[in-house]
């Protein structure tokens, strides 16, 4: 019995507030992680901006090697064979319309009516774990591509990496 100035109430045990008090506070951390969070951009990972990449590995010594070389065309076979199958599946239009390529007839290529010359810039994003409440990517670099289109389904692509 409880007694407080002059009332008497019998305790009760009270499980169903307990519960629900933990369902309110499980609530209330959860919105505050989301507010953690805000949009970002989420890169869209195909096959071509795959081949575009330049992957690394890390050496014991702890620093980064990289496939490709730094401020330097180079010939990216991989991406050209990506390209080319794109462009077989989907077409010229959609190909140039999804990876944003400016294209223009090719210089001196009188007698190929099809040939383009394209250039596109794509972003490498490493995945970032330094916030263990707010997981994002990080920029790692940039990759100006350079592709020739044609004569027919003959690609052929350089990728030129900067930090």
């Amino acid at each position: 019995m409880l007694s407080i100035v002059g009332v008497t109430m019998e305790r009760q045990d009270m499980p169903f507030l307990r519960k629900r008090g933990l369902v309110a506070m499980l609530g209330i951390f959860f919105l505050f992680c989301l507010s953690a969070c805000e949009r970002e951009y989420w890169p869209q990972r195909t096959w071509v901006t795959n081949a575009a990449e330049n992957k690394s590995k890390r050496l014991p010594d702890g620093t980064l090697r990289y496939e490709k070389p730094f401020d330097t065309w180079v010939d990216n076979p991989k991406l050209a064979e990506a390209i080319r199958e794109e462009i077989q599946e989907k077409g010229r239009e959609h190909f140039i319309d999804r990876y944003e390529f400016e294209c223009k007839p090719r210089p001196a290529a009188d007698f190929c009516a099809d040939c383009l010359s394209c250039t596109a810039i794509f972003w490498q994003w490493a995945l970032s774990t330094s916030s263990f409440i707010k997981p994002g990517f990080v920029h790692r670099g940039d990759a100006r591509v350079s592709v020739e289109i044609g004569p027919g389904t003959v690609v052929s692509a350089m990728t030129y990496w900067t930090k």
